[in-house]
C-alpha cells in the first residue's frame, strides 16, 4: 500500500470507531437501529430503502460493533 492508502486506511478506521462509540452512547441506540436495519429475505436491508445496501448495511455494522463492544 502506498502511504496516501495507509493514511486513508487509519483515517476510515478512526472514522468507524467514532461512530461505533457516539452510536453505543445512546441509551438504546444500537438495539434501536438494528430493530430497523434487519436483513430481508432476499438479502438486502430493511432499513435501506433509498439506496438498497446488501445487509449488513454500514449503519447496521456500527450498530453490531457497539452492541459487541468494539470501537
Amino acid at each position: 500500500m502506498a502511504n496516501d492508502e495507509v493514511d486513508d486506511h487509519l483515517v476510515a478506521r478512526r472514522t468507524f470507531a467514532a461512530a461505533v462509540a457516539f452510536m453505543a452512547a445512546q441509551p438504546g441506540g444500537p438495539e434501536r437501529t438494528l430493530a430497523l436495519h434487519r436483513r430481508r429475505p432476499d438479502g438486502y436491508c430493511t432499513g435501506c430503502v433509498h439506496t438498497l445496501a446488501h445487509w449488513p448495511c454500514t449503519v447496521a455494522r456500527i450498530a453490531l460493533c457497539a452492541v459487541a463492544g468494539h470501537n
